[in-house]
């Protein structure tokens, strides 16, 4: 509760989001709409779901993003060799590889045993972070555009080898009783 208002509140400074997301109370210096807007966000995630699929929406959005940052790693190391290091990766580069292997499985895995939700959850976060990724660096952008061409790659394999279960899961009708 104390990080995401203040990304709100950044981005929305950043004109990413409405502005008014990035006032400041005037007492209390907080970012008080932002806060509102992060607990009006996690009541509406925890009224919606249950416990479980709201763990395993968390881990999957947040996740490949731990992959990138591993995976900088490697970028910095070749673009910026002179830098100081007062710190050694372990296992460089086998450990930092193995764990991005483990990250691509763990997502692949996800789009396999829960597709509808697992593509849901990696849409938005994609959707959500390819505006800041766009405004920070320009030649980023491809990337993005390849990763949701994957993506739709995806979801067009899983309709072509699972016809049957995709017409199911997406004409069959929502009861929400199903999972109480």
């Amino acid at each position: 509760m104390l990080a995401s208002p203040r990304v709100f509140f950044a981005m929305a400074d950043d004109g990413l989001l409405f502005k008014t997301i990035a006032t400041v109370h005037p007492r209390y210096k907080t970012p008080y709409v932002a806060i509102l807007l992060a607990a009006v966000l996690g009541i509406a995630l925890v009224m919606s779901r249950s416990f479980e699929a709201l763990t395993d929406t968390f881990v999957l959005a947040i996740w490949p993003f731990y992959a990138v940052g591993v995976a900088a790693i490697y970028r910095l190391r070749r673009d910026r060799p002179d830098l100081p290091r007062p710190y050694r990766a372990i296992g460089y580069p086998v450990v930092p590889a193995i764990f991005i292997l483990s990250v691509a499985a763990f997502v692949i895995n996800a789009l396999i045993n829960d597709t509808v939700n697992s593509a849901i959850t990696l849409c938005t976060d994609s959707r959500g972070s390819s505006g800041v990724r766009d405004r920070v660096r320009a030649s980023i952008a491809t990337r993005v555009n390849a990763s949701r061409a994957i993506f739709f790659a995806v979801l067009l394999l899983f309709f072509l080898t699972r016809p049957k279960r995709a017409v199911t899961l997406f004409l069959r009708p929502i009861n929400r009783r199903e999972e109480i």
